[in-house]
C-alpha cells in the first residue's frame, strides 16, 4: 500500500476517502491539533501484501472534507472492494498513521500516545480489500494470488513467480510489489527483458558464442597457467568482438570491464619475460558475462519457441541451439522453464502434424528439462504424461526413443513424482520391443533407464519383464557394437536386482546375466569412477541375492565366479567398503561348499 503525500501551499487537509475503485489519503497541519484532542476511535485497514500492489493504485486528491461530499474517484485504480468503514469523528492526521506487517496481511492503525486504538475497543473492525490490482508497467503481466506468508514474500526486491522457488522470475508473470515502479517507470530487469532482440535476428551468431563458451568454460575448469591463460584470453578477445556486434550487446554492462581486464593483462610490462596468469577476479568476471549472454539467448529462444509455429524453418535449429545452452547447467534450465520455454514445447507434441525430427529435438529438449524436479512438476501439471506414452507407443522408434528418455526423468524413483498402475504392462513391452531396434548407446541407455524406473512402480511391470525375457533382450543390445557403455551397465544392473529381489534368479542364471553381472564386480574407468564404484556395488548385491540360493551359488561357481569376486576384492583396496564385504561373504559361501575344488 503506498501513502502519498503532496503539498499544497503552506498547508495540507487530511482525507481518508474510501471507494470502491481507490484508498486516497491526505495530510492536514491546520486541523492536526484539535484532532489529536478529540478523535477517539481508530479505523483499521486490512489490505494485501505491499508486493500486490502498484503505485498506480493509490492515487491523491484535492482537499475535502467528511461532511457527506463524494470523493474524487481515481479513473484508472483498478481496486474494487465492498467498504464498510465505521468512523465517530474526524479521521487522524498523517503523522498517526503507523504500517503494520502481521502474517501474511499490512495493517494501518492509527497510533495516540504509542498505543493502537480501534473503533469500539476491538480490532476486529476492519476493511478487506479484495487482492487485485492491475500492475502498470511495460510488458504482459498474468494476474497472480499475491502471498506474504514469508517476509521474503513481501521484499520489494523479490521477483519470484508463484510457482518459483528459485528466486527468478517469470518474463510474462512476476510478482510485482510497490517499490519494483520507481518514479522513471518500471525496472531495468523488466524492460530488458520485453526489449531482447528475436532470435532470427542473432541465430546467425549464437553457434559461434555457444562453440566460444563451451571453450572458455572448459579452460575456465582446469588448472590456471601460462598456456590456459593464454588460451583463455584468446578465446575472451574473440567472444567479445563477436559480442560487441550484436544486438545483445546494449544489454550488458559487464562487457566495459572485461574489456579493461583483457587491456591489462595485454599491456602489463614484459621486462622479465615472465608468462601472462589471469587473475581469479578475471575469470569471475568472464563466467559472469559469459552466463548474462546464456541467459539472454534462452530468453530469446524461449520467447520464439511461444510465437512459432511446429513446421517453422527456425525450429530445429532454435531447439538445437536450446540443447546445447542447457548443457551449461540447471541455472539455464530454470529459466527455459520460468521464460515459457517448456509451456511452448508441450504444445508442440501434441500436434499430430510435427515431424518426426522436430518432434524428436522437442523430446530430447523436454527430457533434458525434467532432469529438473521443477521442470518435471511443470510438464505433469501441464497433463502431457498420457501425450508421452502415447508418443511411445504409436510413433517411430526414433521418437519412441526420446520418449523413453522423458517417462524415465518423470519415473525417477528419486523424485517419486508419479505412479502408474499395474494396468501399464504394455508400457514394458513397447520399451522392449525399442531396445530390439537400438544400435547406439544413447537409445538403449534411454530405454534401459525407462524400463529401470516404471519396473520399480509394481511387482506386476517386474512379472512383466520376466514374461517378455528382458534378460535376453537387454543383454543381446549390450553386446552390439558401440552399446558396451558404463552408463548402460549401471541400467542393467538395476533391472537385474529388480528381477532378482523378486524371485527370478533361475530367469537371470538362463538368460545369461551371470557372466556380465561378474564382469561388472572388476568395472573400471578413469572418466567415470563414481559410476564405477555404483555399478559394482549394484553388481555384488544381486550376486549376494543369487548365492543365497544353492542352484545360484552353484552357477556362480560354475561360471568362474570364486575367481572374480577374489579380483573384485583386491580392486577394492580396502575390506571394509560395502563392495568388499558384500564380496567377501559370497568368497566365505563359495569356500565353505567348495572348499575341496577352491583349493586346487
Amino acid at each position: 500500500m503506498n501513502i502519498c503525500a503532496h503539498p499544497s501551499g503552506t498547508s495540507t487537509s487530511a482525507v481518508l476517502a474510501f471507494t470502491q475503485k481507490s484508498l486516497l489519503f491526505r495530510k492536514d497541519h491546520s486541523s492536526e491539533m484539535r484532532n489529536n484532542e478529540q478523535f477517539g476511535s481508530t479505523i483499521t485497514i486490512h489490505v494485501p501484501s505491499p508486493t500486490s500492489f502498484s503505485r498506480q493504485d493509490v492515487a491523491s486528491s484535492g482537499t475535502q472534507s467528511m461532511s457527506g461530499r463524494e470523493p474524487i474517484k481515481a479513473e484508472s485504480s483498478p481496486l474494487k472492494a465492498d467498504v464498510n468503514l465505521s468512523c465517530r469523528r474526524m479521521p487522524p492526521s498523517y503523522s498517526q498513521l503507523r504500517i503494520i506487517h502481521e502474517g501474511d496481511r499490512t495493517t494501518s492503525r492509527v497510533m495516540l500516545g504509542q498505543s493502537p486504538l480501534f473503533v469500539g475497543g476491538s480490532p476486529e473492525q476492519t476493511v478487506v480489500f479484495a487482492n487485485r490490482c492491475r500492475v502498470a508497467s511495460c510488458g504482459p503481466t498474468t494476474s497472480t494470488t499475491a502471498s506474504s506468508t514469508s517476509p521474503k514474500s513481501s521484499d520489494s526486491g523479490s521477483n519470484s513467480s508463484v510457482d518459483s522457488g528459485q528466486g527468478s522470475g517469470d518474463l510474462s508473470s512476476r510478482s510485482h510489489s510497490s517499490k519494483d515502479f520507481s518514479e522513471s517507470g518500471g525496472s531495468y530487469t523488466q524492460y530488458a527483458r520485453n526489449n531482447l532482440p528475436s532470435y532470427v535476428r542473432v541465430a546467425s551468431i549464437m553457434d559461434h558464442v555457444l562453440r566460444t563458451s563451451s571453450a572458455m568454460n572448459s579452460l575456465l575448469g582446469s588448472t590456471n597457467d601460462a598456456s590456459t591463460s593464454k588460451e583463455l584470453i584468446t578465446k575472451a578477445n574473440m567472444f567479445i568482438q563477436i559480442i560487441e556486434i550484436s544486438p545483445c550487446a546494449r544489454f550488458l554492462p559487464d562487457i566495459t570491464v572485461i574489456k579493461e581486464l583483457l587491456s591489462d593483462l595485454q599491456s602489463q610490462p614484459n621486462c622479465t619475460n615472465r608468462p601472462i596468469v589471469t587473475s581469479s577476479y578475471f575469470a569471475f568476471m568472464l563466467r559472469k558475462l559469459m552466463e548474462e549472454v546464456l541467459m539472454i539467448f534462452a530468453r530469446i529462444i524461449s520467447r520464439y519457441l511461444s510465437d512459432c509455429i511446429n513446421k517453422d524453418r527456425l525450429l530445429v535449429i532454435a531447439l538445437e541451439h536450446l540443447i546445447h545452452l542447457m548443457l551449461f547447467g540447471d541455472d539455464i534450465c530454470l529459466e527455459i522453464i520460468h521464460s515459457g520455454g517448456l509451456n511452448a514445447i508441450s504444445s508442440f507434441i501434441r500436434m499430430p502434424t510435427t515431424p518426426n525430427d522436430t518432434l524428436r529435438l522437442l523430446l530430447r529438449t523436454l527430457a533434458i528439462l525434467c532432469r529438473l524436479p521443477k521442470g518435471a512438476l511443470k510438464l505433469l501439471s501441464l497433463g502431457r504424461l498420457d501425450i508421452i506414452i502415447q508418443i511411445l507407443c504409436t510413433r517411430s522408434v526414433g521418437c519412441a526413443v526420446e520418449a523413453a528418455g522423458v517417462l524415465a526423468q518423470l519415473t525417477n524413483p528419486t523424485h517419486a513424482l508419479i505412479k502408474l498402475n499395474d494396468s501399464s504392462t504394455y508400457i514394458i513391452a513397447r520399451l522392449l520391443d525399442v531396445v530390439d531396434e537400438c544400435s547406439t548407446a544413447e537409445s538403449l541407455l534411454l530405454c534401459a533407464a525407462a524400463i529401470a524406473n516404471v519396473s520399480a512402480q509394481h511387482r506386476a511391470l517386474v512379472d512383466n519383464l520376466y514374461q517378455h525375457n528382458a534378460t535376453a533382450r537387454l543383454i543381446a543390445a549390450l553386446k552390439r557394437p558401440g552399446c558396451d557403455t558404463v552408463f548402460v551397465h549401471e541400467q542393467l544392473a538395476v533391472v537385474f536386482s529388480r528381477l532378482a529381489n523378486e524371485g527370478y534368479e533361475e530367469a537371470l542364471i538362463a538368460q545369461g546375466a551371470l557372466p556380465i553381472l561378474l564382469s561388472m564386480l572388476t568395472l573400471s574407468d578413469l572418466t567415470h569412477v563414481e559410476y564405477c564404484h555404483r555399478i559394482r556395488y549394484k553388481a555384488a548385491l544381486c550376486l549376494a541375492t543369487i548365492a543365497s540360493k544353492g542352484f545360484g551359488l552353484k552357477a556362480i561357481y560354475q561360471n568362474n565366479g570364486y575367481t572374480m569376486v577374489s579380483k573384485a576384492i583386491k580392486k577394492e583396496q580396502v575390506s571394509t567398503t560395502p563392495t568388499a564385504m558384500i564380496c567377501n561373504g559370497i568368497k566365505e559361501k563359495l569356500e565353505r561348499k567348495y572348499q575341496l575344488e577352491s583349493a586346487v
